[in-house]
C-alpha cells in the first residue's frame, strides 16, 4: 500500500484492502501491528475479534496501547471530574513547552501548559502515595496523553508565526477519557525493538507502517514522550526539549535501513504481511521488491515488475521486441534537443507522449519542429521522471482497444473490443467509442484479439488491462499503441458495456482465485472464464467543457480535454449514437446545431479541418447539403461506414418530414434513435403530442437486459437499455417502488458529488424497504453499477426516456433533490404530466429558483439580499444596473455551476455580457442583475422535514464573494467569522427551511459584509457540491437522513435535534483543482463563473497545516523557496506590497512588472523589473516564467471585461509551466500562511521598532 495521509483517515481503505485479501476463517486470529503509534489500526482489528500484538519503540505509544489493547476497563469519573477541577501551577510542561522560565518555544497557551502540569503532578502523588494503582495511574496517563495530542501545536519554529500559534492555541484544556475498545481482550503490547521481537512472536497477518523516514519526530511526540517516562526530565538548555531516553527507529537510518528490514522480513512467521510504502522515505522500491523475493514473499495481485513494463515507456518497448509485437518507431528522449534529433532522422510528424502521465497529460502530435519543440518543452515539465517517448506519427491508422483479463494460472480472457469513430491522433477519452468493433473483418479481429491475449500474458498481469492497438485500414499491418496494466476509464465503459464487473473481478483474481472458479456476478449462472458477447451496440460520447470556456482551443489531439462521458445502448449503431446526443445535455435531441445552420459551405470545411468537439455535427451539416462523403473522408480519415451511417441518419430526417403523422414512418424513426423533440419540429407539432400519439399506437421501447452473454444463459441483474422492439424484459413487481433520477454527465459544476448523494439515496430506499430504481447515463459513476439499485436503466434524463420508464413501472414518486440540475429541469415537464416529485415540491423549487417569487419570500422572511431585479432584454438590464450602481453581478436563473456568471462593471461589458451569455442557456429564463457586494462567502447545506431544520456545519471561504464557491478554497468550521455572524445564518438557514416548506436537502450562499450583516446570495432546493465533504468532515450522513425526510420520516425520530451540529476541534480545508494544463486558450482568472473540474480535501489541527495538506493533494506546488513575480492592477497595490513584504522576509526574490515594481521600490522593496511580454531582453515576464525563475505568480486584473493581453498571456503560461498563479489576492494571502507555518523569517534590526 502506498499512501498519503494519517491511517485516521485511511483507516476504512486499510482494513477492506486487508480484509479483501486475508479470508481468515479461523478463530483464534492473530493480528499484529508492530509500529502501532497511536494505534489505529490495531483498535479495528481488536473490535473485530482478532487478538492483537501491538509494539512501538515509543514509550508514549506502550502506555496508549497499553490501555486500548490490553487494560480497558471502565475507570471511574470522580476521579476525572478531580483533576479536572484542578488550578493549573507551573511545571515542566509550562517551562519548557509554554515559554516559562525563558523557554524559546511555546507549543500550548499558558493556561494548558499549567493545567496539564498540574494534572501530571497530581498523578504521579496520588500513584506515589498508593490511592490509585499501576492500572489506574497508566490509564489517565494515556488519557493525558492523548488529550495533548489534540491540542498540540507541532509547528517547530516560534518566529513570524507567533501570533497565530497563540491565536490558535486551545485555552481550557480538558483531560478526557479515552475511550473502551470493545474486542478481543486478549491482546499483547510490547515497547521493544522490532527485530528482537519478531523472533518471539506469530501470526496470521503483520501489518507494517515503519516510519522510513529520516526526519525527527516532531516536537508534540518529543513532548508525549517525555510526559509518558516523567522519571524527573533532565532540561537541556533554553530550547524546551530535555533528554529522556527518546529512542529512534533504526527505520530511519539510511546506512542501516535495507538491513533492518531484510532482517525484519527473515524472521516474520505470519500468513499475511501488509506494507506500507512511501516512495519519498529512505528504501526504495526495487530494495523492498529484492528483500519480499528473496524471501519467498509473494506479492499479490499484478506483479510490480509488469506495472513497471508497461508504464515505462523504455521497457514497454524492449518487451514487445521480445515477444514480436510490432511497436512504431520511436526513441525515449530526455531534453527537446533528443527530440529533434529523432525527427531529423525519422521525418515528421511525430507525436511526444510524457511518461507516467494520465489522459496524454502534456502529449501532442507535431508536424514542424516550431511544435516539437513546444509541445516536447510542456511534456518533459508534467513527466514526473521527465522522460518523453517521441514516436513516428501513425495518425490516421484505426484505433481499436481490447480489455482483457487474465488470472494467475493463465487464463485469459477479452471482455470486450472497442472501436474509436475517430481514427488515431484523437485522444481515445475524446473519441466517440462503439462496442463491439463495427468495421473489423473477422480476421482482423481474430489478429486484434491474438495480440491482445499475447501482450497481457508475456507482461504476466493478474486482473484487467487495458490494450490499444493501431490498425492500417489498407493493410492488415497494425501495431501496439500502448497497455495500461490497470484498470482505466475503458474499463469502466466496458464493464458497463458488458455487464462483466471487471474491477470487481480483478480484486478476486488479485488474491488467488481463478476465471474457471468465479461465477459473474451479474449472470450467477456462468463463470467467469466465459468471454462476453453481445448483441446490441454500445455508443461512449465523451462531454466537454467548452461551453464554460468559449475562448478555448477546441482542436482534439492527443491530450485528453473531455471532463466526462455519456454512454448508450441500442440494437443498432444509429439508435445507441442518436440516444448518445441527446444524453449529452447540450440542448440538443438530434445530430444538428443550430449555429451550424447559419454557415455557408465552405466555412464548414474550414471549421472541419480544425478537428474540434462538434466535428460529427459539421459532418452531418455538410451532408445535408450535398454529397460529399468522399471529401469528408479524406478530411477526417474517419472510416466510411460511420460516415454511411450519418448520411443514413440525415437522408431519413426528409423521409421522416415527408410523412407527417404517418405510423409506419414513426416506428421506423423510433427504431432508428430519433428523439420525439426532432420528430416534432419536423412535423409541427409540440413534444407531448408525438409522445400521445405514439402511445396510442402502441410505439413505446421496450427493455432489453445487458446480460454478458446475449441470451444464452439466463440472467439475473435488472440492467436495462430501451429499444423498439416486441419481447420487454423488464417486468413490474408490486413492491413499493421510487425512481431517483441521476446527474448525467460529468461536467464542471455538476461532478461525482451528486452520484455520491444518489448512491446513498438510493441505498437507503432500499434500506427503507422501497425497491430503488435509477435511470443515469454515465458509465464512469458508482451510480450505473449494476449492483447499487434495485434497478438500473442506463438512458437519457431527457423527458421522452425518463416518462417511459415511469409509465411502466409506475412508481410511488420520483426523487430530483440528488441529480443536481439535470434533475431539477426535468421536474416541471415530468409534473406536468401526472407525475409526483418525492420530496420539496415543484411549487417551493420553482419559489427558490423563479427570482421574483424568490424576493418575496426572503421579503416576507425579514431577511437581507443584494439589492436587484430580473431582465429579459439588454436594455432592461442595463437600466437596473444604473439604478442599482456598478459593479454589478449578472447570471441566468436556472442554471448550475455558475454557469455565465459575471462580475460587470459598465454598461459597454453588460450589454456584450447579455448579447453573448443568454443565448448559451436553456429554460425561456430571465437574467438576475444584482448589487455586487465586497465580502466573505459562507455557506450552508441543511436537511429539513417540513418542520425542523438540521445543520451540520457552516464553511467559509478564503476567497471573498465574487469567486464561484466550487472554486474557492473553503474551510471548516469557519475560521474568522463572528459567533454573531454564525447565529444570523443558522436563525436565517432555519427560517429559509421552513418558509420555503422544503424536504430533503438545500444549500444557501451567504455574504457577510464589514459591518457583519448578513445577505443571502442564492438559496438552491437541492443536494450541492459540499454534501459529501460536509457528510464526510461532520460525520453527518446528509444524504441518508434527506433522503428518509423525503419519504417521511421526521428528523427527531431519526435524532437530530433543530440547530446546528457542535463544532469539530479541527480544520477541514477543501481545494479545487483545475485542468488548466489540458485546455489551452482558456483564462486561468478566477470569477462567478465556475472553472475546476475537481477539489481536494486536508485536515489538520490547524487551519494553515490543514490547507497545505489540501493544496499539496489538488497538485499546487508549494515550494518553501526561491522568487515571485507580482503583476497587480492599481486598486490591488497596497495589498499586494503586504502580501510581498511578507514573502520578502521570507527569504523570497522579487519579480514585478514595471507598474508594480515602481510602486514597490517606492515602499522600500528591493525589485527585480520585469520587462512587458512585447519588450526582448533578458527578464521578459514570459521567459521569467518559463525557464522556471520564479516560483509564484500573484497576479490580479483591472476592472473591465477588456483584460489586457500581457496579464492573459502570463496567466496561460504559468498553467503550461505548471506554475501556481493566483488571481485572487485572497488566495496569495492563505499560501504566505502555510509559508510561515513552516519558514523562518527575516527582518532587519533597524525595523524592529518599526
Amino acid at each position: 500500500m502506498n499512501y498519503i495521509g494519517s491511517k485516521l483517515s485511511l483507516r476504512p481503505f486499510i482494513k477492506e484492502k486487508i480484509l479483501e485479501i486475508s479470508r481468515l476463517d479461523k478463530e483464534d486470529k492473530v493480528f499484529g501491528d508492530l509500529f502501532a503509534g497511536t494505534g489505529v489500526i490495531g483498535n479495528e482489528f481488536k473490535k473485530m475479534g482478532y487478538k492483537v500484538i501491538s509494539n512501538d519503540i515509543q514509550h508514549y505509544s506502550y502506555i496508549l496501547n497499553k490501555h486500548y489493547i490490553e487494560n480497558n476497563y471502565p475507570m471511574n469519573t470522580k476521579l476525572l471530574e478531580h483533576l479536572n477541577s484542578l488550578k493549573g501551577q507551573e511545571g515542566f510542561i509550562y517551562n519548557n513547552y509554554c515559554m516559562g522560565s525563558g523557554s524559546e518555544r511555546n507549543y500550548f497557551s499558558d493556561f494548558n501548559g499549567k493545567k496539564c502540569d498540574a494534572i501530571r503532578q497530581e498523578l504521579e502523588k496520588l500513584y506515589k502515595n498508593k490511592e490509585i494503582n499501576e492500572h489506574q495511574y497508566n490509564y489517565f496517563l494515556a488519557s493525558l496523553i492523548n488529550s495533548i495530542d489534540k491540542h498540540a501545536n507541532t509547528a517547530s519554529v516560534y518566529g513570524a508565526f507567533l501570533k497565530s500559534l497563540k491565536k490558535s492555541a486551545v485555552k481550557d484544556f480538558e483531560l478526557e477519557l479515552l475511550p473502551i475498545i470493545d474486542g478481543n481482550k486478549d491482546g499483547k503490547v510490547y515497547n521493544e525493538d522490532i527485530n528482537i521481537l519478531i523472533k518471539k512472536i506469530k501470526g496470521d497477518i503483520l501489518y507494517l507502517d515503519p516510519p522510513y523516514n529520516a526526519r525527527q519526530y516532531s516536537t508534540n511526540y518529543h513532548l508525549l514522550e517525555t510526559i509518558s517516562r516523567y522519571d524527573n526530565p533532565v532540561i537541556k538548555g533554553k530550547t524546551g526539549l530535555r533528554a529522556c531516553n527518546k529512542q529512534k527507529s533504526k527505520f530511519c537510518s539510511k546506512p542501516q535501513v535495507n538491513q533492518v528490514f531484510e532482517e525484519l522480513i527473515s524472521n516474520a512467521d505470519f500468513k499475511y504481511i501488509f506494507l506500507s510504502y512511501n516512495d519519498e522515505g529512505l528504501m526504495k522500491l526495487e530494495d523492498i521488491k529484492r528483500i519480499l523475493e528473496k524471501y519467498g514473499v509473494e506479492v499479490l495481485g499484478t506483479e510490480l515488475d509488469a506495472i513497471e513494463k508497461a508504464e515505462d515507456r523504455d521497457r514497454f518497448r524492449e518487451l514487445m521486441y521480445e515477444i514480436g509485437e510490432p511497436v512504431p518507431e520511436s526513441a525515449i528522449v530526455h531534453s527537446v534537443q533528443e527530440a529533434l534529433q529523432f525527427a531529423e532522422t525519422n521525418g515528421y510528424p511525430v507525436v511526444v507522449r510524457p511518461a507516467f502521465t494520465l489522459g496524454g497529460t502534456g502529449g501532442g502530435f507535431a508536424d514542424d519542429e516550431g511544435e516539437l519543440q513546444s509541445i516536447c518543452e510542456n511534456g518533459l515539465k508534467l513527466s514526473p521522471v521527465h522522460q518523453c517517448l517521441i514516436e513516428k506519427s501513425i495518425a490516421g491508422f484505426k484505433e481499436i482497444e481490447y480489455e482483457v483479463m487474465r488470472d494467475s494460472k493463465d487464463n485469459a480472457v477479452v471482455v470486450c473490443n472497442m472501436e474509436n469513430v475517430d481514427p488515431v491522433g484523437i485522444h481515445t477519452g475524446d473519441s466517440i467509442v462503439v462496442a463491439p468493433t463495427q468495421t473489423l473483418t473477422d480476421k482482423e479481429c481474430g489478429i486484434m484479439r491474438a495480440s491482445a491475449l499475447k501482450i497481457i500474458r508475456a507482461l504476466k498481469i493478474c486482473g484487467g488491462c487495458n490494450v490499444q492497438l493501431a490498425l492500417d485500414p489498407n493493410s492488415f499491418k497494425y501495431y501496439v499503441i500502448e497497455v495500461n496494466p490497470r484498470v482505466s476509464r475503458s474499463s469502466a465503459l466496458a464493464s458497463k458495456a458488458t455487464g462483466y464487473p471487471i474491477a470487481k473481478l480483478a480484486a478476486k483474481v488479485a488474491v488467488g482465485l481463478t476465471l474457471d472458479e468465479i461465477i459473474n456476478p451479474v449472470t450467477k449462472t456462468s463463470y467467469a472464464c466465459v468471454e462476453p458477447c453481445i448483441d446490441y451496440v454500445v455508443a461512449k460520447l465523451p462531454r466537454f467543457a467548452f461551453d464554460k470556456f468559449p475562448t478555448a482551443d477546441r482542436s482534439l489531439g492527443t491530450q485528453m480535454k473531455a471532463t466526462g462521458e455519456v454512454m448508450a445502448i441500442g440494437r443498432t449503431f444509429d439508435e445507441a449514437f442518436l440516444k448518445g446526443i441527446r444524453s449529452l445535455e447540450m440542448k440538443l435531441d438530434h445530430l444538428e446545431m443550430d449555429s451550424l445552420k447559419k454557415l455557408s459551405m465552405n466555412q464548414l470545411r474550414e471549421e472541419l479541418t480544425k478537428k474540434n468537439d462538434d466535428r460529427f455535427f459539421i459532418i452531418a451539416e455538410m451532408l445535408r447539403r450535398e454529397d460529399c462523403m468522399e471529401e469528408i473522408f479524406e478530411n477526417t480519415i474517419i472510416d466510411r461506414y460511420f460516415l454511411h451511417k450519418i448520411k443514413a441518419i440525415v437522408d431519413f430526417e426528409n423521409e421522416i418530414r415527408k410523412a407527417p403523422k404517418s405510423v409506419k414512418i414513426l416506428r421506423r424513426a423510433k427504431e432508428r434513435g430519433y428523439s420525439d423533440g426532432f420528430i416534432s419540429r419536423a412535423w409541427n407539432m409540440t413534444e407531448r403530442e408525438i409522445y400521445d400519439f405514439r402511445k396510442n399506437e402502441g410505439i413505446v421501447p421496450v427493455y432489453k437486459m445487458v446480460d454478458t452473454c446475449a441470451g444464452e444463459f439466463s440472467s439475473e441483474t435488472p440492467y436495462l437499455y430501451s429499444t423498439y422492439e416486441y419481447e420487454n424484459e423488464s417486468h413490474r413487481s408490486n413492491n413499493k417502488k421510487i425512481i431517483v433520477l441521476g446527474s448525467g454527465p460529468i461536467r464542471i459544476g455538476q461532478g461525482v458529488e451528486f452520484d455520491y448523494a444518489t448512491v446513498h439515496c438510493i441505498k437507503t430506499l432500499k434500506k427503507c424497504g422501497y425497491e430503488a430504481i435509477i435511470i443515469n447515463n454515465n458509465p464512469e459513476t458508482v451510480s450505473t453499477d449494476y449492483s447499487i439499485s434495485d434497478k438500473l436503466y442506463f438512458e437519457p434524463l431527457t423527458v421522452e426516456d425518463v416518462m417511459h420508464v415511469i409509465d411502466l413501472e409506475n412508481p410511488e414518486g420520483v426523487i430530483v433533490q440528488f441529480g443536481g440540475q439535470t434533475a431539477i429541469n426535468l421536474a416541471d415537464k415530468i409534473v406536468e404530466r401526472g407525475v409526483k416529485i418525492i420530496g420539496t415540491s415543484l411549487e417551493n423549487i420553482d419559489r427558490a429558483e423563479d427570482r421574483k417569487a424568490f424576493e418575496q419570500m426572503l421579503k416576507t422572511l425579514d431577511i437581507s439580499q443584494p439589492e436587484g431585479d430580473t431582465a429579459f432584454e439588454i436594455d432592461d438590464a442595463v437600466e437596473i444596473a444604473n439604478k442599482i450602481g456598478y459593479p454589478v453581478l449578472v447570471r441566468p436563473s436556472y442554471v448550475l455551476g455558475g454557469r455565465a456568471m459575471e462580475i460587470v462593471h459598465n454598461d459597454d461589458d453588460l450589454r456584450i455580457y447579455m448579447a453573448t451569455a443568454v443565448k448559451e442557456i436553456s429554460h425561456d429564463a430571465p437574467i438576475l442583475v444584482d448589487k455586487y457586494i465586497v465580502g466573505k462567502e459562507c455557506e450552508v447545506d441543511a436537511i429539513c422535514d417540513g418542520k425542523n431544520v438540521y445543520i451540520p456545519g457552516i464553511m467559509e471561504h478564503i476567497e471573498r464573494a465574487g469567486i464561484h464557491s466550487g472554486d474557492s478554497i473553503s474551510v471548516y468550521p469557519a475560521p474568522t467569522i463572528s459567533q454573531k455572524v454564525k447565529d444570523d445564518i443558522i436563525s436565517y438557514t432555519i427560517k429559509i427551511g421552513k418558509g420555503f416548506k422544503f424536504i430533503g436537502l438545500f444549500n444557501i450562499q451567504f455574504i457577510v459584509d464589514e459591518r457583519e450583516k448578513v445577505y443571502v446570495l442564492e438559496v438552491n432546493p437541492r443536494s450541492s457540491r459540499t454534501v459529501p465533504l460536509l457528510s464526510k468532515i461532520t460525520d453527518v450522513p446528509m444524504s441518508e437522513i434527506a433522503t428518509r425526510c423525503v419519504i417521511g420520516e421526521s428528523l427527531e425520530n431519526q435524532g437530530y435535534d433543530e440547530g446546528i451540529k457542535e463544532e469539530v476541534k479541527r480544520y477541514f480545508v477543501k481545494t479545487p483543482v483545475f485542468s488548466f494544463g489540458k485546455l489551452r486558450s482558456v483564462d486561468t482568472t478566477l470569477g462567478p463563473e465556475m472553472k475546476s473540474t475537481g477539489e481536494a480535501l486536508g485536515s489538520d489541527v490547524t487551519l494553515q497545516k490543514a490547507l497545505y495538506k489540501a493544496l499539496i493533494a489538488s497538485g499546487v506546488k508549494i515550494p518553501m523557496e526561491g522568487n515571485i513575480l507580482v503583476t497587480v492592477a492599481d486598486k490591488d497595490k497596497d495589498r499586494a506590497l503586504k502580501i510581498t513584504k511578507s514573502f520578502s522576509e521570507l527569504g523570497y526574490g522579487i519579480y514585478a512588472t514595471s507598474g508594480t515594481a515602481n510602486f514597490l521600490e517606492e515602499k522600500g522593496l528591493d525589485v527585480v523589473e520585469a520587462t512587458k511580454v512585447s519588450e526582448a531582453g533578458e527578464n521578459n515576464v514570459l521567459d521569467i516564467i518559463r525557464k522556471g525563475q520564479v516560483n509564484y505568480v500573484i497576479n490580479s486584473m483591472s476592472d473591465g471585461k477588456s483584460a489586457n493581453q500581457d496579464g492573459f498571456l502570463i496567466r496561460r503560461v504559468s498553467a503550461e509551466n505548471n506554475i501556481s498563479c493566483f488571481t485572487s489576492l485572497d488566495t496569495a494571502e492563505a499560501i504566505l500562511g502555510v509559508i510561515e507555518a513552516q519558514s523562518f523569517s527575516t527582518i532587519a534590526m533597524g525595523d524592529l521598532q518599526a
